[in-house]
């Protein structure tokens, strides 16, 4: 049985995720990657965002900023972000200008597998506002190299690895204030000993207090790649073992994992959209080919049209309250969805 959310944090939550005053935007400015990771769900079939998709990207910023928002998140998200380099360094500027006008709190970040990034660029895009980098790693080089590939087939440990490097000496150097990258370590049978390994080179390398440290076992995630691969069960002692080790072995990392804190999933926040590169809207970043998750397009003058019988399945957690609805109301989402369509079919 899950543990029933208190009333101040019901209060917390829908003050959150209902302020039309606050708006996330998790952009995909490419569907198009460099990596072929062996567990992706992806299947890159998209390209760019269209000229005529961003510049309504940044006539919606212009006309929320300009009319009272106080706060906006931009998240960077794809394929990897970074091969439309361009796009995000366009409406990340463009935002920054108009949040800086308006008084209006920015918080641009980026999730990315960070094979393409440098000195410069990380020095363009804090200009930009960039603050925060999620940069994924699959254990030491030799289980990184075999799980997550370039699209060519050749591994990436050293590139990504350098990049955090490049990241942490500029930190040191007084570079890059206000930021911060989350090293998402991911876990599966597989890479136990190498994880482990991984962790003790970071610890031994970076400064813990440029980094914090999220402990992510791999899943499926409804891609064609499903079942090819080994995953830790729900509840395995053998997983919960691993994370305790591992987190005894990077003292000074914060880790992201809150222990008491109730986890609110961006999608079922009313003031959360992912914009598709097709410039589809959806709520759901793995749902992503599913019909339940396209609850709308965005219009060339920036403005959204949305399905509000779609788009008001994902904040059910708001009214339940229950928090498993709340931490990931895609399932409950695809239940109701296939629960309507048989009801269609039988009547």
């Amino acid at each position: 049985m899950s543990t029933p959310v208190t009333q101040e944090q019901r209060m917390e939550i829908l003050s959150s995720a209902l302020d039309d005053k606050d708006l996330e935007l998790i952009i995909f400015p490419t569907e198009q990657c460099n990596f072929r990771c062996t567990y992706c769900y992806e299947d890159f079939e998209q390209g760019r965002l269209s000229p005529a998709h961003v510049e309504a990207v940044k006539r919606l910023i212009t006309e929320r900023c300009e009319t009272g928002l106080r706060q906006l998140r931009i998240s960077w998200f794809g394929g990897e972000p970074l091969v439309a380099y361009d796009i995000v360094t366009d409406i990340s500027s463009h935002a920054r200008r108009l949040a800086n006008r308006h008084d209006v709190r920015l918080n641009v970040n980026l999730t990315t597998n960070g094979s393409m990034l440098t000195e410069a660029r990380f020095i363009e895009l804090w200009e930009c506002g960039a603050c925060e980098y999620q940069i994924s790693l699959d254990g030491d080089e030799d289980a990184h190299n075999k799980t997550r590939l370039r699209k060519g087939g050749k591994g990436s440990f050293a590139e990504v690895y350098g990049a955090l490097k490049t990241y942490d000496q500029m930190r040191n150097r007084g570079l890059l204030k206000g930021t911060t990258v989350m090293i998402r370590i991911h876990i599966h049978p597989a890479n136990m000993r190498s994880v482990l390994n991984l962790a003790h080179r970071i610890s031994a390398d970076l400064n813990p207090e440029n980094f914090s440290i999220y402990l992510k076992e791999v899943g499926y995630y409804g891609g064609k790649r499903d079942g090819d691969y080994a995953i830790y069960g729900h509840g395995d002692l053998t997983l919960d073992q691993l994370k305790l080790e591992l987190r005894n072995l990077l003292p000074g990392f914060q880790n992201e994992e809150v222990a008491g804190q109730v986890s609110v999933c961006y999608a079922g926040r009313a003031n959360s959209f992912t914009i598709r590169a097709d410039g589809s809207i959806g709520k759901c970043t793995l749902a992503l080919n599913s019909d339940y998750n396209k609850v709308g397009k965005l219009n060339l003058d920036g403005t959204f049209a949305l399905d509000g019988q779609k788009f008001g399945r994902w904040l059910q957690g708001l009214s339940t309250m229950d928090v498993v609805d709340l931490g990931c109301p895609a399932h409950k989402v695809a239940q109701l969805a296939q629960s309507e369509a048989a009801a269609g079919v039988a009547a």
